[in-house]
């Protein structure tokens, strides 16, 4: 590695803090409370769909039962009235068939009383699966216009942080192409290494990227080194650049 004038050292620390808040907005951009929103309302609406689609069919097997029940009564109600007129007609003289049609319409009579009680029965089922329908479709309405002011803030949040981001890597390319080329490399392989930290200042006798104090020996060395030599962090490996606040 030639020997890197001091300014541009400074220019790789001002890269770094550039990088890491271009990290920093794709990390934001990963972890939108706005998008987690919205997956949420998604996949909360995929569920009441399904409740619907439960309820719909609830509602049409009641309808189909009531339909049955109602044409069961109607069955009874007209073979009742048949044999009530049969009887009311005066046609049947002989006793036992008398008693026999006697007996079928009060049969059919009690029949009837119960049909009718099953039907009310279903009716009151299919309003019950009625109202459940109309509550799924009222939750998936107010569902619905949660998600659409969540896309709306989503859709605010990215192109804030996008706008931000693109800000974020003019500034870059415009530092980076005043950068010894040598240089940029070995910082982009330092950061690729280092979960994209590739220079750190040295403060206080502290490496600012692994936050470690240099030993004695490291010390010196950077007390004594020439300002255009470019010094590594014995534990982090990073670029370390001096500054008036190294305390050398």
């Amino acid at each position: 590695m030639p020997s890197i004038d001091p300014f541009q050292q400074l220019k790789l620390v001002e890269l770094q803090a550039i990088d890491i808040a271009i990290a920093q907005a794709n990390y934001k951009l990963a972890n939108l409370p706005e998008a987690q929103e919205f997956k949420r309302l998604t996949g909360l609406m995929a569920d009441n769909r399904l409740r619907e689609i439960a309820a719909i069919t609830e509602v049409a097997d009641r309808e189909l039962d009531v339909a049955k029940a109602e044409q069961d009564v109607e069955a009874v109600r007209l073979r009742s009235s048949k044999d009530q007129e049969l009887l009311n007609s005066g046609a049947i003289t002989d006793s036992k068939q008398l008693t026999e049609l006697q007996h079928e319409v009060s049969s059919l009579s009690r029949r009837q009383a119960e049909l009718e009680e099953i039907e009310i029965e279903i009716l009151q089922q299919l309003e019950d699966a009625q109202k459940n329908l109309d509550q799924v479709r009222v939750v998936m309405s107010e569902i619905s216009d949660a998600l659409t002011r969540a896309e709306t803030a989503q859709t605010v949040a990215v192109a804030e942080i996008e706008a931000e981001r693109d800000a974020l890597q003019t500034q870059r390319t415009a530092l980076a192409s005043g950068i010894d080329a040598d240089f940029l490399k070995l910082y982009e392989k330092i950061r690729s290494d280092n979960a994209g930290v590739g220079a750190a200042k040295l403060t206080q006798g502290r490496c600012d990227g692994c936050r470690i104090q240099l030993n004695p020996v490291a010390m010196a060395k950077a007390r004594t080194a020439p300002s255009n030599e470019v010094l590594r962090c014995e534990e982090c490996r990073v670029v370390l650049v001096r500054t008036d606040e190294s305390g050398l």
